[in-house]
């Protein structure tokens, strides 16, 4: 197993642990509440479209998902982290069914705000390779969103932000 997932699995083990311990004492296990995951509930607030913009040789798919309030609308581009991933952010083998960015874009657009996500370059329908690629080549990809973002009608070109995490936050 790679190292990351190893760390992954640590983590989350040792929350647990401390959870374990921490935790009052349960006189009757009944009373102890199940655990479920908790997965947004889709509202049909907003509409979604399957983009692509491109840069050089590589292109980008998305997707971008629209309030239905009146346009122009304020914007967000989900940049993701280190490793593959696509637009929703999803890891499949660590954690199945997780889909941080498509439930980040449904908030955030049911709340008057547009959102773009992308795959990865390589990635998903994404072109390009991502094992070669370098941080400043991650840097162009988010560079031409925003580019994209800045060539639509229905965007407000002075309310564009950049949300990312880990080597996405770069």
């Amino acid at each position: 197993m790679e190292t990351w997932k190893w760390l992954a699995l640590a983590a989350v083990a040792g929350l647990l642990a401390a959870w374990l311990l921490l935790a009052p004492p349960v006189e009757d296990v009944a009373t102890i509440p199940a655990i479920t995951p908790s997965v947004p509930q889709v509202v049909e607030a907003f509409s979604e479209e399957d983009v692509t913009f491109s840069h050089g040789e590589i292109t980008l798919a998305g997707t971008l998902t629209l309030p239905t309030q009146d346009a122009p609308h304020p914007a967000v581009i989900l940049i993701s982290g280190s490793g593959p991933q696509n637009r929703d952010s999803e890891i499949p083998e660590l954690v199945p069914g997780y889909r941080p960015f498509r439930w980040i874009a449904e908030h955030l657009s049911t709340r008057g705000v547009a959102v773009l996500r992308y795959d990865d370059r390589g990635f998903g329908s994404s072109t390009g390779e991502f094992g070669t690629a370098a941080t400043v080549d991650f840097s162009y990809d988010a560079e031409a969103a925003l580019d994209y973002l800045l060539s639509r009608d229905d965007i407000d070109s002075s309310s564009i932000g950049l949300l990312g995490h880990s080597e996405g936050a770069l």
